[in-house]
């Protein structure tokens, strides 16, 4: 009777094998350029280039001395409050700014290139 016990135990589960999972095939899908990206990252960066370009030359290029005009916004009153050094330091730091982020916005739209040549040649 122990024989049967011993055999019987199993019978109420169900019997489970090990399945080996069949790994599919890798699709292989080429590589694309981005070129939204890419055109987003230059386009921005050579505007904000020409903006800071812009600003740093308007700066430099300005005439000293106070610009007669009637109608004053009140950004325009805030301006003429500070020193025409500290305005000059402002906007030359602001175009330098500018023209930093243009910059690092083409090494980004670079970087594109870099990683799409990366990945084509290494496929």
């Amino acid at each position: 009777m122990n024989a049967e016990k011993k055999k019987d135990t199993n019978s109420g589960q169900k019997v489970t094998g090990s399945k080996k999972r069949v790994a599919k095939a890798k699709k292989y899908i080429p590589e694309k350029f981005d070129k939204e990206g890419f055109s987003l990252a230059w386009g921005i960066g050579i505007v904000c280039s020409g903006i800071g370009i812009l600003i740093i030359w308007a700066t430099k290029t300005a005439t000293e001395g106070v610009s007669q005009s009637t109608g004053f916004t009140t950004s325009q009153r805030l301006a003429r409050l500070l020193p025409q050094s500290t305005t000059e330091t402002l906007a030359f730091i602001m175009g330098m700014l500018f023209l930093l982020f243009g910059v690092v916005c083409i090494f980004f739209g670079l970087k594109i290139v870099v990683k799409y040549l990366a990945n084509k040649l290494g496929n």
